[in-house]
């Protein structure tokens, strides 16, 4: 056998030998994933979590997020990473991350929610009837305690009520609204935000948000009222009405990356107050808040929203017309 003729032996060996190693690191990388797919529950303060994780074949891993407490429902998970023990992913529609560790039986996720401070939030797999499918429910359960009424006829009309995510009143009803078409962001430097906070370093730096369309689907009077789970131990002002910016073929809204408003408040101040719209906050319950232009608004396109798991909905006000 010539010398050419083993060379080319040993290299064929090693390639096979090379591919091998990558079959099984894939094998690997499926397994794993597929360990910890699945429907997992936790707390995150008041509010109740779910985690769906899905693993495809190929060893890609899927994940969606739901709120039930306020309605948030597949709320989509992106950079999900999964290293051994450690697990990690991204929930872009409301700036949120969660890092942690997977339990060697595959149980429990052990881990940190950042939106903002840093909150532990911890996961149990959950099965059956207990985990849902990360879809919207056609009919969603009321809370535990005092039992819900089942149909908006069973209240007073002019009450707010929402078991179902953020609610608008549309003159003789509450009807759900929906999240708004998230793009994405780009972060900048606003000058301006930076002189009014010069002793804060981070002041002046803003995310750009991004709208799907130049207008939202919903349209509504000047005089818009709303209706908003939020838990008694949060302050519901942290919900705001903002303007949004018209482009050719999206929408824009100028967020802080840290605290921007000039009435020196702290980590509430996600809105720089150029944006915001003056409002009147009623606590109608322990879980819910309604919310109202304090004079009517302009013709234009807005945001509501805020965090933590509030999300961003959008609307549109008309011309003409001085409310509902």
């Amino acid at each position: 056998m010539s010398l050419s003729t083993c060379w080319q032996h040993a290299r064929d060996r090693v390639v096979r030998s090379i591919l091998l190693l990558c079959l099984l690191a894939a094998v690997g990388l499926a397994q794993e994933n597929a360990k910890v797919a699945g429907d997992y529950g936790g707390t995150l303060g008041p509010l109740h979590i779910k985690l769906h994780l899905v693993a495809a074949a190929d060893g890609t891993i899927t994940g969606t997020v739901d709120s039930p407490d306020q309605g948030l429902y597949a709320l989509a998970c992106s950079d999900i990473r999964v290293n051994g023990p450690a697990l990690s992913f991204t929930v872009p529609n409301v700036r949120g991350e969660w890092t942690g560790l997977i339990s060697a039986d595959g149980m429990n996720l052990t881990g940190v929610w950042r939106q903002g401070n840093p909150v532990q939030l911890n996961l149990t797999r959950i099965s059956g009837a207990e985990s849902g499918n990360g879809t919207t429910p056609s009919a969603p359960q009321a809370p535990a305690g005092p039992a819900a009424p089942t149909t908006m006829a069973a209240v007073p009309k002019t009450s707010c009520t929402s078991t179902f995510g953020v609610a608008y009143w549309d003159g003789s009803a509450w009807k759900p609204m929906v999240l708004a078409a998230h793009l994405g962001k780009d972060t900048g430097v606003s000058l301006r935000q930076g002189i009014k906070n010069p002793f804060n370093p981070r002041a002046g730096y803003t995310s750009i948000v991004t709208f799907k369309n130049p207008e939202a689907n919903l349209t509504l009077e000047g005089s818009p009222r709303f209706c908003v789970p939020i838990p008694a131990n949060y302050d519901p002002t942290i919900v705001k009405i903002g303007v949004i910016d018209v482009k050719k073929d999206h929408r824009e809204l100028e967020t802080c990356t840290g605290p921007c408003a000039s009435r020196g408040r702290s980590q509430d101040d996600w809105m720089p107050d150029k944006r915001v719209q003056a409002v009147d906050v009623k606590r109608i319950s322990d879980t819910l808040v309604e919310i109202t232009p304090k004079t009517p608004l302009q013709p234009g396109q807005y945001i509501l929203g805020g965090p933590p798991l509030v999300g961003y909905y959008d609307f549109g006000v008309k011309a003409g017309g001085s409310g509902q």
